[in-house]
């Protein structure tokens, strides 16, 4: 889910799902968003033969993006620095899946390694490598109990570390002068 950019890193899930589908994995992977990579991602699609796994949903309402992370077995977050030195800082999009209790795949760019901690929140797999991204997810699909753990463990990390309410309280006593607690 994102913004179809480069630093969100489509083109390697997209290459990682073909991979999966040629190791004979059964899964979907849907795209959701809309951006200057859409045409380039739809090529990559067909140029790999993976139109019957991949697809570009375009961008849903916020209702319905909800409604879709529950039935989503795993989210992946392959997040890269772009070419221009462009990256995400700390995707809201994967707190929200890890809040909605889907278990997720990510690399460890910008602010992500404080959220997703690997083999306890979630996994991670370094930038721009496909292989691993497929693996991971491959990982997750298959060792069901281990999904459930990890996605519990980023549920109550989200809950503890990344509630805005929590945060902003902490922030109004220290400008105030308190003491955090």
């Amino acid at each position: 889910v994102g913004r179809l950019v480069e630093k969100k890193g489509f083109d390697d899930l997209v290459r990682a799902s073909a991979r999966l589908a040629a190791g004979g994995a059964t899964f979907r992977t849907r795209i959701v968003g809309s951006g200057e990579e859409s045409g380039r991602l739809s090529g990559l699609i067909d140029a790999l033969g993976a139109g019957d796994t991949v697809s570009l949903a375009g961008p849903l309402p916020r209702e319905e993006l909800l409604d879709l992370y529950p039935r989503a077995s795993v989210f992946a977050a392959p997040c890269v620095v772009g070419s221009d030195g462009n990256r995400d800082g700390l995707p809201t999009v994967l707190i929200e899946a890890m809040a909605l209790g889907v278990p997720v795949v990510a690399t460890p760019v910008t602010g992500i390694p404080e959220l997703v901690i690997h083999e306890e929140t979630g996994l991670l797999v370094p930038e721009r490598d496909p292989e691993a991204l497929a693996a991971a997810i491959r990982r997750l699909i298959e060792d069901r109990p281990l999904a459930a753990r990890l996605a519990a463990a980023a549920r109550a990390r989200v809950e503890g570390q990344f509630d805005l309410g929590r945060n902003v309280a902490v922030l109004h006593r220290l400008f105030a002068g308190e003491e955090a607690a």
